[in-house]
Parts: C-alpha cells; sequence; structure tokens
C-alpha cells in the first residue's frame, strides 16, 4: 500500500496573523471601549443639564421621607410605583445635593448600554448607533427618571433570557421588580408573562399533566411574578382625593384615537426641532399633515405612517412568528394605556420602540415556527441575516435626534430652576429673610431642591411643603393673592422673597412694597421663568429681635 503525500495548506502570511488578533482584540474590547465612550459623552451633557421640575420631584420626596414607610406614604399620589425612590432614599440622607441622582442615573443609563453592546444578537453598528439614540442616550439617559430602570431590567432580561429554562424565577423576579418601576412597564411585564407562559404550554404540549410540564421553577417564578404585578397595580391605585390624571376616557372619541397614532411616529421617528424649545417636539410629526375632522381615521397621512411602521416591525419576526404576538400585545397595551388614561409625551411613547428592541433580541435565541403559508427557506434564512440592517436609517435618524438634543442642552438652560436658586441662597445668606412664597408649586419645587431648603411656603397650598401633593387641596379657591401674603408676613415680622412663575404688577398688589430683584426667562422647559421679588414687611417692628 502506497503512502500518498499529505499536502498542508499555505501558512497565512504575518500581516494577515496579525490583522486577525487586532480584529479579534477590538472584537474583545469592544462592549468595553464603547460603553466607556458612552459614559463619558453621558456625563459631559449630564453636568450641563439643569434638571426640571419631574426630576426634581423624585429627590425631594426620597429627601423628605423620614423612613421608608413614610416615603411610601408620599408616593400614593404620584401615579408611579416606588423602586427608583426607593434607589435615590439612601442617597438623599447622604447629601442635599440633588447631582447625587444624576450620577446614579449615569451608572444606570451606562449599564444599559453595556448589556446591549455585550449581549445583544444584533450587528456592532446596530448596537453602537442603538445606545447613542435619542431615547437611550438622551431621554433616558440624561433626564434623571425612573425609565431607565426600566431600560436596565429589561435588558438584564434579555441577556438572561436563553438560560430561561434553568433561571425562570430568577427571570421572574427581574419582572416582579420591573413592575415597580413605571406604569408602563407593569403594562409589558403582563405581555412578557403571557409570553413566557404560552412558550412554556407549546413546549409541553401534550404532557400538561405530567409532573415535568409543571416545573417547581416555573411555579415558583409565576408565584413571583403574580406578587409582583399585584403589589405595583396596587401602589399605582390613587387616592380618592388625587387630582392628577385620575380620570378615564372609556368613550371612543376618533380625534383622541388618531392622536394615539402620533405615539407610535414619537417612539419610532423622535427627530426633535433644532430649536431652544426642542424637548417633547418631533419634527417627523411636524411634517406630516395635521389631523381633519373631514377625514376618516384611515384617510390620515399620520395613521398610515403609524401603521406603515407597525407592519415594518412585524416584518422583523417572520422566522420567530410566536414573537409577533407579545409584540402586539404589548404595543396595544401601551396604546390603550395613552387612550383611556394618560396620553403621555415623547418619553412614554418611547416605551414602544424599546418593546420593540426587547423582542428583537429575544427572538434571536427563542423558538423557531414555520408560518401558515409557505416562504422559500433560502428567502426565510436570508431575510433573518440581513434584516437588522433595514434598521440602519432609522437608528441614524435617532442618533441625529440626540445629538440636536445634547447640543441644545448644551447651549440652552433646560430650566431656570439652579439659577433662580443661586440667588435665592445669596439672599437668604446676606440678609434676614425667612419666609419664600412660591406661586404655582409645581414649578417653584425646582427652585426648591437646588436652592437645598427644608421648605418653602406654598400659596396655592397655603402650606409649607418641599415636594408637590397631588391633592385636590392644591387646586381649591384660595383668596386673593396680596390676602395670603398679609397673612404671612403678619405671623412672621420679617422681609420676605417671593418667587412666582409669571410677573406680577407691583400696582395691583394692594400697598405692598414689592422690588423685583431678578427674572430668570427662556428656558427649554415651558413654565419654568422665575421671577423673584423682595417684599418688605409693613408689620415688622421698628427693631427686629436677635437672630437665633
Amino acid at each position: 500500500m502506497v503512502a500518498l503525500p499529505v499536502t498542508l495548506p499555505p501558512a497565512p502570511p504575518p500581516w494577515r496573523r496579525r490583522f486577525r488578533a487586532v480584529a479579534a482584540g477590538f472584537a474583545a474590547a469592544f462592549p468595553y471601549l464603547a460603553a466607556a465612550l458612552f459614559a463619558t459623552a453621558l456625563t459631559l451633557v449630564t453636568m450641563r443639564h439643569e434638571m426640571w421640575r419631574d426630576e426634581i420631584q423624585a429627590w425631594l420626596l426620597a429627601r423628605d421621607s423620614a423612613s421608608l414607610p413614610a416615603l411610601f406614604l408620599n408616593l400614593r399620589y404620584e401615579g408611579h410605583p416606588g423602586l427608583w425612590h426607593l434607589l435615590l432614599w439612601p442617597l438623599a440622607h447622604l447629601t442635599w445635593n440633588p447631582a447625587a441622582m444624576q450620577g446614579l442615573h449615569i451608572a444606570l443609563a451606562t449599564a444599559s448600554a453595556f448589556l446591549v453592546l455585550r449581549f445583544a444578537p444584533f450587528p456592532r453598528i446596530i448596537r453602537l448607533s442603538l445606545v447613542f439614540g435619542y431615547l437611550f442616550f438622551y431621554e433616558w439617559g440624561v433626564i434623571a427618571r425612573n425609565y431607565a430602570v426600566s431600560v436596565l431590567i429589561l435588558f438584564a432580561f434579555c441577556a438572561l433570557f436563553p438560560q430561561r429554562r434553568r433561571l425562570f424565577p430568577v427571570l421572574a423576579l427581574l419582572l416582579a421588580v420591573l413592575c415597580h418601576a413605571n406604569v408602563h412597564s407593569v403594562i409589558l411585564v403582563i405581555a412578557l408573562g403571557g409570553y413566557l407562559a404560552l412558550e412554556h404550554v407549546t413546549a409541553n404540549w401534550g404532557r400538561l399533566r405530567t409532573p415535568e410540564a409543571h416545573s417547581r421553577r416555573f411555579l415558583a417564578g409565576s408565584l413571583i411574578l403574580a406578587i409582583g404585578i399585584t403589589t405595583a397595580i396596587l401602589q399605582l391605585k390613587p387616592p380618592a382625593d388625587a387630582n392628577f390624571a385620575n380620570g378615564w376616557n372609556s368613550h371612543w372619541n376618533t380625534q383622541d384615537a388618531k392622536r394615539c397614532t402620533e405615539t407610535v411616529i414619537n417612539g419610532w421617528l423622535p427627530l426633535p426641532e433644532n430649536s431652544p424649545y426642542y424637548w417633547n417636539s418631533n419634527q417627523i410629526r411636524n411634517q406630516l399633515p395635521a389631523f381633519s375632522g373631514k377625514r376618516t381615521i384611515w384617510q390620515e397621512a399620520r395613521v398610515r405612517v403609524a401603521v406603515g411602521i407597525l407592519a415594518f416591525a412585524l416584518l422583523f419576526f417572520l422566522s420567530r412568528p410566536l414573537f409577533m404576538l407579545p409584540f402586539l400585545a404589548g404595543t396595544v397595551g401601551l396604546e390603550l394605556f395613552f387612550y383611556i388614561k394618560y396620553p403621555g409625551s415623547l418619553r412614554h411613547h418611547g416605551f414602544l420602540f424599546l418593546w420593540f428592541v426587547v423582542l428583537l433580541w429575544l427572538s434571536a435565541c427563542g423558538p423557531r415556527r414555520l408560518l401558515p403559508w409557505r416562504i422559500p427557506e433560502a428567502v426565510l434564512n436570508g431575510w433573518h441575516r440581513f434584516r437588522f440592517w433595514l434598521l440602519l436609517p432609522l437608528l441614524a435618524l435617532q442618533v441625529w435626534g440626540a445629538w440636536i438634543a445634547a447640543r441644545q442642552d448644551w447651549n440652552v438652560p433646560f430650566s431656570n430652576g439652579p439659577a433662580a436658586a443661586a440667588r435665592i441662597r445669596r439672599e437668604v445668606e446676606g440678609d434676614r429673610l425667612q419666609v419664600l412664597a412660591g406661586e404655582s408649586s409645581p414649578e417653584i419645587s425646582t427652585v426648591v431642591g437646588y436652592a437645598r431648603l427644608p421648605r418653602v411656603y406654598y400659596l396655592d397650598r397655603e402650606s409649607p411643603g418641599s415636594f408637590i401633593v397631588w391633592d385636590n387641596a392644591r387646586t381649591q379657591n384660595r383668596p386673593r393673592l396680596t390676602q395670603r401674603l398679609r397673612t404671612i408676613l403678619q405671623q412672621d415680622p420679617r422681609d420676605a422673597l417671593l418667587l412666582t412663575s409669571g410677573p406680577l404688577n407691583p400696582k395691583r398688589m394692594d400697598g405692598l412694597d414689592l422690588t423685583i430683584l431678578e427674572t430668570f426667562k427662556t428656558p427649554s422647559v415651558s413654565g419654568e421663568n422665575y421671577y423673584l421679588y423682595r417684599l418688605r414687611n409693613p408689620y415688622a417692628p421698628a427693631t427686629l429681635p436677635p437672630a437665633p
């Protein structure tokens, strides 16, 4: 028997080996380098971002709740569960500086970006564009609200999803915690829980009565998930005297239904106007013709665009059609909430796109099911492989939107709260001023947080406070402003600072000596213009008692 010579393939040239080594090193370091770049850019923009009333409200609630039971008692009017406030509570008792909240928020947003960059089954350019898009970088990154917590937990769920059979109780615990982030997360958790149950049933079809089909992990996870949903819903139930978004729109209204389609455009195509008043604006939506009462709902351009976006999204699940069901369930659930309860703003509408990203991630490791109609296997495989690249134009638009928002936030004050607070601190430290009276408490609360004051006297409630209590007492009819001011001045012998969100006419102040100190105008957020006055106390004695 003659042995044939073995011919080995030629060794690759040295430059090719070095190139492959460099490429492998870059691939391994990419998530860490990109996450570091994200954290750096986010920190720089956040340092120039002046927080507004909704951001400061959470900080004041955590700061001025002496205990955890008191915190949850104060949260009953908020319309949100308490996870974000629970994270803030220890920070707010370590420092009065609300910048600590921004530091925590940067950490949460960076962790979310790292999970996407490290574990998401998307091409690198898609992952990079996703985390630097308007929603993830600016709306849920720069602005410190409870939505970054939702993003982080959802992406952690996605990263662990391939091990769901072994880690089902852990995934259920993540979803139970997610329920306590905000009401939008509760809706998505219900849809995810329904998908997990559907997947369990389809995987065990034919042997549902066997003990293996109902493992302890699945039963324990289901119980944990049910507890999380139930406790979150109990926290969301407002008191009887709540005065914010406490109504329900249970009647069909065509105009309201049309406006719901704007939420899809805002969530998928967020491109703010390139102006100082960019926040919550959308160039794409504004370029489409406004709704007309003479047309049917299907003749509206915005409705057609919204339906087209949803149809485009469904195409991404052709090779995993089982995920079409949770996608539609979560989308419909969010739209119903926007219609019957609270229409929301762009930050809320972004959950529609977040839900698509989550399910697109999950579908990469989900069970493959054939469609009821026949599609050639080669076509289906090709579509599954190259579908991500169709997202590039959409993500490029979102990155451009993030650049517009970051640039405007860098150049224009988002809120005048810090500037007004700095002036108030100087006035209080330099003179014997005790009373800080605020008219229109939601706007004034921003200044309270930045001025590090324990409380101010809110004229619209006729009581001292710091955070806003959204109850009926805030909107009750009150005596004239001058009468309320005289009552306060009679109780305290010192002069007062009066901070309002609108100008006052000294000629209509019923003889009170009012002097304008400074005005703070043209922020990006509406309503946070401030007018600071010094009010001389006509009831002050000639000689004030010495300071304690």
